[in-house]
């Protein structure tokens, strides 16, 4: 990184890691970064730990099939401690913290108050790369002031928008808190609520989702469930009969959810039973020849293998395959792949 001074073209060619590096050291610094143009097209990854805070910036689009951003920084935000480690003070938006800039592409922090901390980099970063939006924002622990004053910044400075929510398994959080959190964080693609969750909780589900994934969905209703036309869905009920699991994969195959690529609907009332289920579905059925490697994509966090069990042709010309569970064997679980031969 060069020591000098750079315009604004000789930044250009600077990766990510540098320009951040570079507008730390000044204001002026902090300038020149911001005048570049054209604009590059940055986002935000924001994560709520047990005590600590996560900001990720990157390039373009999240990719389909990797954990790995070739472009990414992620800057720590961690609680002041004593230490021997060589650290800087370097000014976030008026606010000071300890710096420490350490290799592949990792900057940590540290706050006399984290929380304050994350503002002051989010409000910070905002200013410098002209406000990005938020592709995930992920619950795995925090307070619930932490989590208020958190949500309440992406209400107020992203108007509530984020592309992909995400809260962790190990995450205590009770309905009233979990409803306040979606009210203020409103995912406009995917959301992910792994959590135990209360039967008490109550949410209208957004309509234009492509995956939905709740690991405790005692709270939802069947019709709830059966006006999920998203791309994935990965749930576990409660109260479902396997005509329910039937007349869901009726609709499917009738064309009625047409954004549906896969779904797992876990049944935990149900022992494991295929054949109860296709006998529900009043449409002629073939034994499935599929087996297929679904890969990581977009919004999903692991690859698996399909294997067919019962196929039904769709009138468009697609194939809808009652699947086995492999892995999920102590419930009856609906897996339904939707593809074209």
């Amino acid at each position: 990184m060069p020591t000098r001074n750079q315009t604004p073209d000789e930044l250009k060619s600077c990766s990510l890691f540098q320009l951040i590096k570079y507008s730390i050291r000044s204001e002026t610094c902090m300038e020149h970064v911001k005048s570049m143009t054209p604009k590059r097209p940055m986002k935000f990854n924001i994560e709520c730990g047990s005590s600590w805070f996560t900001l990720k910036l990157f390039q373009g689009d999240q990719p389909e099939f990797s954990w790995i951003l070739s472009e990414d920084v992620k800057i720590h935000v961690f609680k002041m401690e004593r230490s021997s480690e060589k650290r800087k003070v370097v000014n976030f938006n008026g606010q000071p913290a300890l710096t420490k800039i350490d290799k592949d592409n990792h900057i940590f922090t540290y706050w006399d108050s984290p929380i304050k901390g994350i503002c002051s980099l989010l409000d910070y970063f905002s200013n410098l790369f002209d406000s990005p939006p938020i592709y995930e924002f992920e619950i795995t622990g925090g307070t619930v002031a932490d989590r208020k004053k958190i949500t309440t910044w992406i209400k107020n400075k992203r108007a509530s928008k984020v592309e992909h929510c995400y809260v962790g398994m190990g995450v205590k959080l009770a309905s009233k808190e979990l409803t306040s959190i979606l009210g203020k964080v409103k995912p406009t693609a995917a959301l992910d609520l792994l959590l135990e969750m209360n039967a008490d909780f109550r949410y209208k589900m957004p309509r234009n989702l492509k995956t939905f994934s709740c690991h405790s969905s005692n709270w939802l209703t069947k019709q709830e469930v059966m006006k999920m036309n998203y791309e994935l869905i990965n749930i576990d009920v409660e109260k479902f009969s396997y005509q329910d699991l039937s007349d869901f994969a009726t609709k499917c195959i009738e064309g009625g959810l047409p954004a549906l690529q896969h779904c797992f609907i876990e049944a935990k009332d149900l022992k494991r039973n295929f054949k109860i289920i296709a006998d529900g579905i009043k449409y002629d059925r073939t034994w499935s020849k599929l087996y297929v490697r679904v890969e990581r994509r977009k919004y999903t966090r692991f690859s698996y293998y399909v294997t067919g069990i019962y196929d039904y042709e769709r009138a468009d010309g697609k194939t809808v395959t009652i699947c086995a569970s492999e892995g999920r064997d102590k419930h009856c679980v609906l897996h339904l792949y939707v593809w074209t031969k």
